[in-house]
């Protein structure tokens, strides 16, 4: 089913839109603090899905973005799959003087040393592999460095947070985990079901890693983690990264876009969860905005939100002050009004994440 586009979806989707509103009344000093922090800092977006354009990397780069988990497979299987990577091939020749492909942490390194963006390529789902293990070692020698074992659906994997039921790893997922573990790729957890996601951690030799996803405490959906979940990712030494979640409040559950009232505020009460839950060492960001999506890429996002959309209860609308990368500084913002320290800051903006880069990776 294709779904009707409406004004604020393209509003979103097709230009950046960002917020006059200040959100944080900082001095001078603060200010100032923040942009260092955006100079010094090795800032990792565990997951985008926006489009790749000179102006897209541009935005990305003025708010000092060192890598990224680029979402790579829009397909299901093998052959659609490897056609998305031939694409970011593509990609990495025409904007190579902004990004190149990183398989390591001494990648992201060398981005922010040459002021470009170290580009990583994941899945956010495990079905390009099939049903053949060895696939994974295709796939890695190809690039791939992240894959998010389930979406919302179950796989020959596991089960994703849009079922009804979560019976756990599959025999042939267990498999799966231990191959990855293997090669070096990392486990990602962002959609994955709790009861998937528990067993995944539990089995694993590698630490846990959520891409992408929210404080189920906070935002009641089954798309979030839940406490359980989070004190899992801490104790396997691993992140969960907070995103710029469309339903980051409880009170915008089934609002129309014009009432919607989440705010970067809210981003920045998830953060504080964690870190008051587990400590400051798992939790990062992984903002998985969509600028630049347009056409068929966006209905096809749309329809499957509406499939879905016990997970999603309010309109694809982000959060006001965090609509578009040129609004990153506004994390930053918060973390320095909320009282964080620069060594604080520099671990949730990235530091972290290159943690369990490199214990995954090897180096």
């Amino acid at each position: 089913m294709m779904i009707k586009m409406t004004e604020p979806y393209k509003e979103e989707f097709l230009a950046p839109t960002t917020s006059s509103k200040k959100f944080y009344d900082l001095s001078k000093s603060e200010e100032e603090r923040v942009k260092s922090l955006h100079s010094d800092s090795l800032i990792v977006d565990a997951l985008t899905v926006c489009e790749i354009t000179d102006e897209q990397l541009n935005r990305m780069l003025d708010v000092g973005v060192t890598a990224i988990n680029k979402t790579t497979n829009e397909g299901f299987f093998y052959d659609t799959a490897t056609k998305k990577i031939t694409e970011t091939y593509r990609w990495l020749r025409e904007f190579s003087d902004k990004i190149f492909l990183a398989t390591t942490v001494e990648d992201v390194k060398k981005a922010k040393k040459e002021k470009k963006i170290a580009y990583f390529i994941g899945f956010q789902d495990a079905m390009p592999i099939e049903n053949n293990l060895g696939l994974l070692e295709v796939f890695y020698n190809l690039g791939v460095r992240i894959i998010q074992i389930t979406y919302n659906w179950s796989n020959l994997i596991g089960f994703g947070c849009g079922e009804s039921r979560d019976f756990g790893l599959t025999d042939f997922g267990k498999e799966v985990i231990f191959e990855m573990n293997r090669l070096g790729i990392i486990v990602d957890l962002g959609h994955v079901g709790k009861q998937t996601t528990l067993e995944a951690i539990e089995l694993s030799k590698a630490p846990a890693f959520v891409s992408h996803a929210n404080v189920h405490t906070l935002t009641s959906a089954p798309r979030h983690k839940t406490d359980e979940e989070i004190h899992a990712v801490a104790e396997k030494n691993g992140v969960i990264n907070i995103y710029d979640s469309c339903f980051i409040i409880n009170e915008d559950r089934g609002k129309k876009p014009s009432e919607l009232k989440g705010t970067v505020k809210d981003y920045i009460k998830h953060i504080t969860y964690v870190v008051d839950l587990v400590g400051v060492d798992h939790v990062g960001i992984g903002m998985d905005l969509s600028e630049g999506r347009k056409g068929v890429k966006l209905e096809n996002v749309l329809s499957m939100r509406y499939k879905y959309n016990h997970l999603y209860p309010t309109p694809r609308i982000r959060p006001e002050g965090l609509r578009s990368y040129s609004e990153m500084p506004n994390i930053t913002r918060g973390l320095v009004a909320e009282g964080y320290s620069d060594t604080e800051i520099k671990k949730i903006l990235g530091l972290n994440n290159l943690r369990v880069y490199k214990e995954v990776f090897g180096r």
